[in-house]
């Protein structure tokens, strides 16, 4: 098999294997490949196209078809996108984004049409993860400036999920909270390095500038909906159950519920954790503490479910270094 035979393959392998449904027409608009994700949104039957006119038999209105044709046709277009019913496996009806662009061989003379099926909701989490990937890749970044605090974020995620799990909370919260607290320090990129990494305690100027990570990370989210949780967490993880803490004042129930379980597991690590200027605290000396801090510092039930947990939090803590 010649290198030509073996890419071709290759393309091919890989396409059967992709997520997204793909399918190729040769110049007469003849199907000549779909791969698996194809046939899985619309069934092996339901996948079947006409003879000529790259049109699906199961699209509920054909009338995308002369103008997907034309636009591909069009030397200074060779790309069409728009948005079709179609009929899915199951026969409910499903709006499907088809993105139709010509292939050219590597000569450049045109070979055919590609064109993908994108079902709109898929694709909203699809970008959903990526961005969330994105901003947890920034996160992860920010720590690198301060090597001691390589592991917080990860901890902290998996702190604030049984912590969640441990309330009763619903899977679609218990989830979003653990991505999205690890993100809690964001802000953190913000803060110029003689004080964030300031191998001493810091003085009452520096704590003031040190405190603004939160307002930071929260103008870092907000006006993102689908970071609502991630924006809450920035900005109100160091609030007080008794009105004393950063930056609003917030007390009691005012703070939302995020922000009061990240609290608990960002205090619970930091003093696990050792520092230029202080020593690490064994686990019984800071449960201790975060147990006593109960209805001041901390919301009470969230206290409450920590400590139910805590041999897991120990174990959290020992094994994410």
């Amino acid at each position: 098999m010649n290198t030509l035979s073996i890419l071709s393959e290759l393309y091919r392998a890989t396409l059967r294997e992709m997520l997204l449904p793909i399918c190729i027409f040769d110049l007469q608009m003849e199907l000549v490949f779909s791969n698996k994700a194809f046939k899985s949104l619309y069934g092996s039957e339901g996948a079947k196209l006409a003879g000529s006119g790259m049109r699906f038999t199961n699209a509920l209105d054909a009338t995308y078809k002369s103008e997907m044709a034309a636009a591909l046709r069009d030397p200074k277009k060779g790309r069409w996108e728009g948005t079709v019913q179609m009929r899915g496996a199951s026969g409910r009806t499903i709006d499907v984004l088809l993105v139709a662009n010509c292939l050219h061989a590597a000569s450049g003379e045109l070979i055919g049409y590609h064109v993908t099926h994108v079902n709109p909701t898929k694709r909203s989490e699809h970008e959903e993860r990526v961005r969330r990937e994105v901003y947890r890749g920034i996160s992860l970044m920010s720590s690198f400036r301060d090597r001691e605090t390589a592991g917080h974020q990860v901890r902290v995620s998996q702190y604030c999920h049984r912590i969640s799990k441990g309330l009763g909370l619903g899977d679609d919260f218990c989830s979003e909270i653990q991505g999205f607290s690890s993100m809690h320090d964001l802000g953190k990129i913000g803060i110029p390095d003689g004080i964030l990494l300031a191998p001493r305690g810091l003085t009452a100027e520096e704590r003031s500038v040190m405190k603004t990570h939160t307002t930071l990370g929260f103008e870092l989210f907000r006006g993102e909906a689908s970071f609502g949780m991630a924006a809450e967490i920035a900005h109100t993880h160091h609030e007080r159950w008794d009105g004393m803490g950063y930056p609003q004042g917030l007390r009691k129930d005012s703070i939302p519920l995020s922000g009061r379980i990240t609290a608990v597991a960002d205090v619970y690590d930091a003093l696990r954790s050792s520092r230029p200027y202080k020593t690490a605290w064994s686990h019984s000396e800071a449960l201790s503490y975060i147990v006593s801090e109960s209805a001041r510092q901390f919301d009470p039930t969230v206290v409450e479910a920590f400590a139910a947990a805590e041999q897991e939090m120990e174990s959290i803590f020992e094994e994410c270094q």
